[in-house]
């Protein structure tokens, strides 16, 4: 009986969406606080939203004033923007976080990625978002860029792996 109502209740739910984004839901079972510069699970759902919405203003924001078309890919991508200047695009990975950014989560996707189009990739960072009872501290975050990014294996560090029973 539970589970009828459980499958109903699924089916049929009209709520706030958490996440439109397989990588999301990844990166959010993958992510454990590494220490305290790292960039740490953010459990309230609304924080976490706030802040990845602040820090993709600014890169949106610090690309435009640079002359780049910017397009937001997010939804359907793994990664964030593309950018088109002068014939040429660049593809951006951007990630915030109220810590002071020294290690920051990547899902397989962002790492399959950076590993084929490195010389083409961005990664974005703002770190040391300050968060007021439920927004956003106006102007907070520190903005830090590789470009171009190509992960590093000697930088990854395995926190999570899936195991095929079958």
């Amino acid at each position: 009986m539970w589970i009828r109502r459980l499958i109903e209740y699924v089916e049929n739910y009209d709520g706030p969406r958490i996440s439109s984004r397989q990588d999301e839901i990844q990166e959010d079972m993958l992510t454990a606080e590494h220490s305290s510069g790292g960039q740490g699970f953010q459990s309230d759902v609304e924080v976490r939203l706030l802040i990845e919405s602040h820090a993709m203003s600014i890169c949106k924001k610090y690309y435009s004033d640079r002359g780049y078309q910017v397009e937001d890919v997010s939804i359907n991508r793994p990664y964030d923007f593309i950018l088109r200047k002068n014939g040429l695009s660049l593809l951006v990975e951007v990630k915030g976080t109220q810590t002071a950014g020294d290690t920051i989560v990547l899902t397989k996707n962002e790492v399959d990625l950076s590993r084929t189009q490195g010389d083409n990739m961005v990664l974005f960072i703002v770190h040391s978002i300050v968060m007021n009872e439920r927004t956003v501290k106006k102007g907070s975050g520190i903005v830090s860029i590789i470009e171009p990014w190509s992960v590093s294996n000697d930088r990854l560090t395995p926190i999570s792996f899936t195991y095929r029973l079958s």
